[in-house]
């Protein structure tokens, strides 16, 4: 019987093929990634997909899933990217500071809707939180007595 992994594996009759695409994308994403990095441009996708048009002798090139979808494609791409990732902390502070510019936009009626509308919830959120915790002692407490 076929398993979800089997679902998601090509036939083996494709394998070959596909092993070759794999092959050709990392050749010319390598090459694309090569030729950027010695003229000093900025590695992208973008970038990687225009450059690796001028590299294939076929002029196709690779398009974006090939750079993000081939595994190999992708660390190579990641390795090389002009921008790297936030930060965790980083991110927090950019998404409240964007956040913050949002709210700043809205009428001053707005404002006073949404903080009506957070304290309901917050309201609810600690009913249902006493429920819980009333919930949990109860259920201790039957523990304990069997």
């Amino acid at each position: 019987m076929p398993t979800s992994t089997d679902a998601k594996r090509p036939p083996s009759w494709l394998q070959a093929i596909y092993k070759a695409k794999q092959r050709r994308s990392l050749g010319l994403v390598q090459a694309s990634i090569q030729q950027l990095v010695t003229v000093g441009k900025n590695v992208s996708v973008a970038s990687i997909m225009s450059t690796s048009r001028e590299v294939d002798p076929e002029g196709r090139g690779v398009s974006r899933n090939a750079i993000l979808e081939n595994e190999r494609c992708r660390t190579l791409y990641e390795r090389h990217r002009a921008w790297k990732e936030l930060h965790p902390a980083k991110r927090r502070r950019a998404a409240r500071a964007a956040a913050r510019k949002h709210l700043a936009r809205l009428s001053k009626d707005e404002l006073i809707e949404r903080i009506a509308a957070l304290e309901q919830d917050r309201t609810a959120l600690e009913q249902a939180n006493i429920a819980l915790a009333a919930e949990n002692l109860r259920l201790r407490l039957q523990a304990r007595k069997n």
